[in-house]
């Protein structure tokens, strides 16, 4: 393992211990990003010509921008190659907001709690919180999963103690 692989086998309570203890290391705060946040971040556009395109990089995407089981197409795409494991973090082309790997390679944990649906959802960003949470989001789509999944609105629930060898997550820090 290389200092450029992607984190994965980490569980929700895994990944929020390492924001604690990485907030406690360096005296800022840092946590899974809301998953209002990181659809925001996924999509990579402030007033693009397709501000509602399932990708940042349009209405499709192929084996060049992101990683997925390139067997399978969505919306007209090419097919494309199948890596079978993850790439190196920061291997494919960046965003527009200069974030890598947001479509595929591993599904990315965020704080909220799951609903079905946005209804009752918060307005401001803030993470969906509920008292009974036993699932967790998941966005982004994975290495071995279709492209359809890694659609930027695309939500994958879970249990906060499931660990996947396509699972990781990314790091938000409080300003």
């Amino acid at each position: 393992s290389d200092d450029d692989d992607a984190v994965v086998n980490v569980s929700w309570d895994d990944a929020n211990a390492f924001c604690q203890w990485v907030s406690t290391k360096e005296g800022k705060h840092y946590r899974l990003p809301t998953e209002a946040e990181w659809e925001y971040a996924a999509r990579g556009q402030t007033g693009a010509s397709e501000p509602n395109a399932p990708y940042a990089t349009g209405q499709t995407i192929n084996v060049r921008q992101a990683n997925y089981d390139g067997n399978w197409t969505y919306n007209g795409g090419a097919p494309g190659e199948f890596r079978q494991r993850t790439v190196d973090v920061g291997s494919l082309p960046r965003n527009a907001f200069g974030h890598h790997e947001m479509h595929g390679n591993v599904w990315e944990w965020v704080q909220d709690c799951y609903k079905p649906s946005y209804e009752g959802a918060p307005a401001d960003g803030s993470p969906v919180v509920t008292k009974d949470c036993s699932m967790h989001i998941m966005r982004g789509g994975a290495w071995n999963y279709h492209p359809k999944l890694l659609r930027s609105a695309y939500r994958y629930a879970t249990a906060p103690e499931v660990r996947q060898n396509n699972a990781g997550f990314r790091v938000a820090r409080d300003l």
